[in-house]
């Protein structure tokens, strides 16, 4: 059984009351039970899974093969071809803090650039700005 890396919560079918059913592969009598439901309804949610995000490695003298940075430790290393990912298993309310911390990390970001004094506008937003004017 898989548990969540970060609570420690284990892994558990939960159906999801917000999400429409798939009729083609749930049977008419599909109710909230999670067992009534094919295995692959989107309204059937498993609490613990996966969360990829795309990294870089660092390589040093130590490592010339690349490490994660020391502050993703505890994240595993996936490769998919010439893509690198760092994987944890978490659960819904875990990825969820995560999302929060990654937007108050950009957040964080934009008033530190506001402070300095340096736009965080793209090539394109400026070329459309000054078309404006």
């Amino acid at each position: 059984m898989r548990t969540c890396e970060a609570c420690k919560k284990p892994d558990s079918c939960a159906v999801d009351y917000e999400t429409p059913c798939n009729p083609k592969r749930c049977p008419p009598t599909a109710d909230e039970r999670a067992e009534t439901h094919h295995d692959q309804c989107p309204k059937l949610t498993h609490e613990v899974r996966p969360l990829y995000r795309a990294t870089k490695l660092i390589h040093t003298a130590k490592h010339p093969e690349g490490q994660l940075e020391p502050k993703w430790s505890s994240w595993k290393i996936v490769k998919d071809g010439k893509d690198i990912f760092r994987m944890k298993l978490l659960c819904r309310q875990c990825i969820q803090n995560i999302y929060a911390a990654e937007e108050r990390h950009k957040d964080y970001l934009k008033a530190c650039k506001k402070a300095l004094g340096q736009s965080d506008q793209t090539y394109s937003q400026m070329l459309a700005m000054q078309s404006a004017i």
